[in-house]
């Protein structure tokens, strides 16, 4: 269950979604919202970086690769409608899977480099089983 943000922090994480042109909200950004100065010195930094040329170039290369992988593999949807519609989902439910599904396919690029920029903000923090 996902648990209440501050409203100064739920504020800053819908502003942050829109600003990056997003329909849902990067995981990355509502994670670190538990912690709103945080959060609000996190997007701080982000935001000029989201104006830049490399960020859009970033994004594009991301969303053309991940989009290349993608072609070459059959969709794991592909393999469940039977089944699904075997289990009640409806072709309405269906296509709002669909929808669903390509809007964070969209969104997946900006996603990326959300959560990027915040290991880069938090300075690259050592994770149990990286030393070496």
């Amino acid at each position: 269950m996902a648990r209440a943000l501050a409203a100064e922090a739920e504020a800053l994480v819908d502003d942050g979604t829109l600003r990056l042109g997003l329909t849902a909200t990067p995981t990355s950004l509502r994670a670190i919202a538990a912690w709103p100065r945080f959060l609000e010195e996190a997007w701080r930094r982000l935001l000029p970086a989201t104006r830049s040329v490399q960020w859009t170039e970033a994004a594009a290369r991301l969303g053309r690769s991940t989009t290349d992988v993608l072609r070459s593999l059959p969709h794991p949807m592909d393999l469940q409608w039977d089944v699904l519609g075997r289990r009640g989902l409806t072709e309405d439910g269906r296509q709002a899977l669909i929808d669903h599904l390509a809007m964070l396919g969209a969104s997946m690029p900006i996603n990326m480099l959300v959560a990027a920029h915040l290991w880069l903000v938090l300075g690259s923090p050592e994770l149990p089983g990286d030393a070496g």
